[in-house]
């Protein structure tokens, strides 16, 4: 889980994760930058994306990304918020016709799609994106929106966790 409030030290990349706080612990409350036992160091997530926030802009992880949701910039770190995101499992596109299933090991994901005639398809995951081939002139390119459940992909495509 990745909170989205930020702690309110400005040089801190953590998030809130107690209602009654500001901060990410009560430690960096009174030393700002240090971090006690009871700290979740769970960093704050970039609205747009699943990168986290590193201070090149307040809300998300970089300029680009804030005009131009899941696009990134030259400043941006692209540092995943979480550190593994599962994807494996069987996943449906919106209108409930077709199924996929991705497999995962890792970072190394392999798609499966019986109706179409690129599957078997490798790919990776890094943050929240995933990149598919599939032996087409472009790549099968997604993100993922883990608080949705829920793939779009670059083929206008958008898959949701069955």
């Amino acid at each position: 889980r990745v909170e989205m409030t930020k702690c309110a030290h400005p040089t801190c990349s953590y998030s809130v994760t107690q209602d009654r706080l500001t901060h990410c612990c009560n430690l960096c409350l009174m030393s700002p930058g240090a971090h006690g036992p009871k700290c979740a160091k769970r960093y704050f997530k970039c609205l747009n994306c699943c990168c986290k926030v590193t201070g090149v802009a307040t809300a998300h992880c970089c300029d680009k990304c804030m005009n131009w949701p899941g696009e990134h910039g030259e400043k941006c770190q692209r540092k995943p918020a979480v550190d593994s995101l599962n994807v494996g499992g069987v996943w449906k596109n919106a209108d409930g016709i077709d199924t996929i299933t991705i497999q995962q090991v890792g970072s190394q994901l392999s798609l499966l799609c019986p109706v179409h005639s690129w599957s078997p398809a490798t790919g990776t995951i890094s943050g929240c994106t995933l990149t598919f081939q599939t032996g087409l002139h472009t790549d099968l390119v997604g993100t993922l929106l883990p608080e949705d459940k829920r793939i779009e992909f670059n083929n206008n495509c958008a898959w949701v966790r069955v």
